[in-house]
């Protein structure tokens, strides 16, 4: 501990600013992807089952 305190960095700067940025735009990019995912399967599935949904609407009426 004292160690570190004499060298006049602490914790916060052991990273770059380069691999910070890099890591936010990797987990940007990651939910983007994910979002995009999600979109294709449920615009993919919700067509494909409306079927189903205009009977379970007549059922209740």
């Amino acid at each position: 501990m004292e160690a570190r305190a004499a060298g006049g960095k602490d914790g916060a700067d052991r990273r770059s600013p380069g691999r910070a940025r890099f890591m936010g735009v990797l987990l940007i990019l990651l939910s983007l992807i994910s979002a995009a995912g999600c979109y294709m399967v449920f615009s993919w599935w919700l067509p494909s089952d409306s079927a189903r949904y205009q009977d379970y609407r007549a059922a209740a009426a």
